[in-house]
């Protein structure tokens, strides 16, 4: 999880919809209210009336469990705010990376996918879903998504200098070029040992 959010809070607010809340019994919901929840034109963080700035406020305070390890606290709030909002990336990348510090990979994988549906350049998901990847002895994807993130920062960087600005490496893509040596390495020793079998016979040669 890169370190988008700042500034975490000593607590987190009380949402101020919960404290106007109608008493138990006097709420309705309206037929267009319930058929725009279920198709997803509507996001609970409306239905509701959270602001961008309460929402943000949990996201830090679930970024700062995941920082002090803290992973099931971390997964119920961004699983929460995932629930009320779905349509952000963040809130899907942040997810996949507490379930990938709980190895729970298969769940991180549909998390990072999700997150890349909204957002297709999300360095911290290809990143990190590219080590799952990689985990998974998917060599050469995990290869190329590394590539890819590498490109984005690179293009990113670029950007900045012809803007004047200092360039800020991404940190996931920076753990992405760490990790493209070490895929090098791998693949290296996968083709020295597909050249073996080739000479002794045991697979045809390539072409």
């Amino acid at each position: 999880m890169t370190d988008k959010k700042s500034d975490i809070p000593a607590e987190i607010p009380v949402p101020e919809a919960a404290a106007a809340a109608p008493a138990e019994g006097d709420a309705q919901i309206a037929p267009d209210q319930v058929l725009a929840l279920v198709d997803g034109s509507l996001s609970f963080q409306d239905f509701f009336g959270l602001s961008d700035d309460i929402l943000l406020a949990w996201a830090n305070q679930g970024y700062f469990f995941y920082n002090q390890g803290k992973y099931s606290e971390a997964e119920v709030i961004f699983k929460g705010l995932v629930t009320l909002n779905a349509g952000v990336s963040y809130y899907h990348t942040a997810l996949g990376s507490i379930y990938e510090a709980q190895e729970k990979y298969d769940e991180a994988l549909e998390e990072f996918e999700k997150a890349l549906g909204l957002d297709n350049d999300d360095i911290c998901a290809i990143v990190n879903r590219g080590e799952i990847l990689l985990r998974k002895g998917q060599v050469i994807e995990a290869a190329q998504e590394f590539k890819r993130a590498i490109d984005l920062d690179d293009a990113q960087i670029k950007a900045s200098q012809d803007a004047g600005q200092p360039p800020n490496p991404d940190p996931a893509a920076q753990r992405a070029r760490t990790l493209s040596l070490v895929t090098y390495e791998v693949l290296k020793e996968i083709e020295a040992k597909v050249k073996e079998a080739q000479e002794r016979g045991e697979i045809p040669p390539a072409g």
